[in-house]
């Protein structure tokens, strides 16, 4: 069976060292070691076990906004520790525990002890998700979402493109200058919005404000199918697909669908 490629990469797990190392409180239990095994609250997936990809990736993501708004909120209160416990036990129950562990284990990384227990090891990916989406966690656009299928049968992708909320507003207000918006090309007419030229001049206004364009990302949610149930292996970001507008206004982003 063709094998999913996983790696544990130093930017994801330095990424997460720097996340955990900005919350304060004792009982803060993000703050841990790779191979320390951390109790949290067990919960049941919020699927049925014959549920389809997409209503697995839409449960996770949602969980994962869930936990990023507590994580803004802050741990000091009982009642935020006891959420962010819930948020952390209902992804680890949508992730592929087994495969997970097995590539963790094999990955080779100086930064993962070999002898990992596999707790710890899905602690350390389903954390690092975390990470990897919290600039996005509250500009996932669900209309874009959609599932490809593998020609093994195990396995499947769901995508979904992303963009950062802020970003988006800045992006806009960039966007009405007056000269951005009435910028025109060498022949005199207006610069494509897809274009290099009007990217470039975008650019020159979006990096000094501290973010780059195209603002959009696709997440990929990587699946596998264990005795029937759908359950996440991996989360990657990526570019979105090219020739769209370089800004989108009419963004979906208030939750998944039903949610």
């Amino acid at each position: 069976m063709k094998a999913i490629r996983f790696s544990v990469s130093c930017f994801t797990v330095v990424c997460l060292g720097a996340a955990l190392a900005t919350t304060s409180g004792c009982k803060d239990q993000r703050r841990h070691k790779a191979s320390e095994v951390v109790a949290y609250e067990t919960v049941k997936p919020t699927v049925p076990p014959d549920a389809s990809p997409e209503l697995v990736a839409m449960a996770l993501l949602d969980a994962l906004q869930q936990f990023q708004t507590i994580r803004e909120s802050g741990l000091g209160r009982q009642e935020n520790r006891q959420a962010y416990d819930k948020a952390m036990g209902t992804i680890t129950s949508l992730a592929a525990q087994d495969q997970i562990y097995e590539r963790v284990r094999t990955n080779g990384s100086f930064l993962v002890p070999k002898d990992i227990p596999k707790q710890a090891a899905v602690r350390l990916v389903t954390e690092s998700w975390t990470s990897i989406i919290a600039h996005y966690a509250h500009g996932l656009m669900f209309d874009t979402l959609k599932v490809e299928f593998s020609k093994v049968e195990s396995l499947a992708t769901v995508q979904v493109e992303v963009e950062n909320p802020r970003e988006r507003e800045r992006l806009k207000e960039i966007e009405a200058l007056p000269e951005i918006a009435g910028a025109r090309g060498e022949d005199g007419k207006p610069l494509a919005h897809t274009s290099q030229a009007y990217l470039d001049l975008l650019r020159s206004k979006t990096l000094p404000a501290g973010f780059n364009v195209p603002i959009r990302r696709r997440l990929s949610i990587s699946m596998f199918r264990d005795n029937g149930a759908w359950r996440v292996v991996q989360l990657t970001l990526g570019p979105a697909p090219s020739g769209q507008p370089i800004s989108s206004p009419t963004a979906t982003t208030a939750g998944p669908p039903n949610s």
